[in-house]
């Protein structure tokens, strides 16, 4: 991976979530399961099952409980047209868009903290990801999880053989995703009005979405395929997907983990904004 991959200013550090990282005794995963009930309890108390926070509290304390340092998703950058100025503006703008989805759901103190869990890098090589196709990056993605880097970025033990592939099935939602950011992508943000409105216009700033695992795994449900041909293929699930960034964590995040596509997915052109 080239060394030129930067890190997005929404992880100034990463706190130490203490002794119950990834573990595989019976003991240790009872303990992991404890500590997260209570954690369920405190977080249903605060703010009820239907509430934002909930879902974001609980999200970090499953991936923390078990030795995550961060979770999100990395960003591949394919346009490199225009100055870097612009570039620039996009990725604060694409932090600030992230961030106010949900730490208004937060005293002050606490969401500048939870922000430190929040991690979308941007990975950057003009020379292999200008202009790539979803499928050139698709393989590049798949590369990075054949590697040790997921596991060194967490500060986790490097699993192989079934322990390896078990540990990317748990976490289908990290790993089964990353983001594109193209022309249009990148316009869209950065030519976004600076406080967009909570519902989806022309003017709601996106992102591109990926699923690393199409077509292999085809959870293409829709009766009447024959579409106009997007990405090569008149299905319905093309493997990419426009989601509104105001909607992405933890409205996508969540939705991946608890519905079927069909409630999470767009087809391209159109741009999703939340469950339905």
């Amino acid at each position: 991976m080239s060394d030129k991959i930067e890190d997005l200013v929404l992880r100034p550090a990463a706190p130490d979530h203490g002794p119950l990282a990834a573990r595989s005794t019976d003991s240790e995963a009872a303990a992991i399961a404890k500590a997260h009930r209570s954690q369920e309890q405190a977080s249903l108390a605060r703010h009820g099952d239907k509430h934002a926070g909930y879902h974001i509290e609980m999200n970090q304390a499953w991936y923390s409980l078990h030795g995550h340092k961060t979770l999100g998703w990395p960003v591949y950058r394919t346009c490199y047209d225009g100055d870097d100025e612009r570039w620039d503006t996009f990725k604060l703008k694409l932090r600030s868009l992230l961030l106010s989805a949900w730490q208004n759901h937060f005293p002050a103190e606490e969401a500048e903290e939870r922000a430190r869990f929040i991690d979308f890098p941007f990975w950057e090589d003009r020379a292999r990801f200008e202009g790539a196709s979803t499928a050139q990056l698709r393989e590049h993605y798949k590369e990075y999880l054949s590697s040790n880097k997921p596991f060194e970025e967490q500060g986790l033990p490097v699993l192989t053989g079934e322990a390896r592939q078990q540990f990317f099935d748990r976490w289908p939602v990290r790993y089964q995703f990353f983001l594109v950011a193209d022309a249009a992508a990148i316009a869209s943000v950065v030519d976004s009005p600076e406080t967009p409105p909570p519902y989806l216009t022309e003017a709601t700033p996106w992102i591109n979405v990926v699923q690393v695992a199409w077509p292999e795994v085809e959870d293409d449900d829709e009766p009447d395929d024959g579409y106009e041909i997007v990405e090569g293929t008149d299905l319905f699930n093309v493997g990419v997907h426009r989601h509104s960034v105001q909607t992405l964590y933890p409205g996508l995040w969540t939705g991946v983990q608890n519905f079927d596509l069909q409630y999470w997915y767009e087809r391209p052109p159109g741009v999703k904004w939340e469950l339905a």
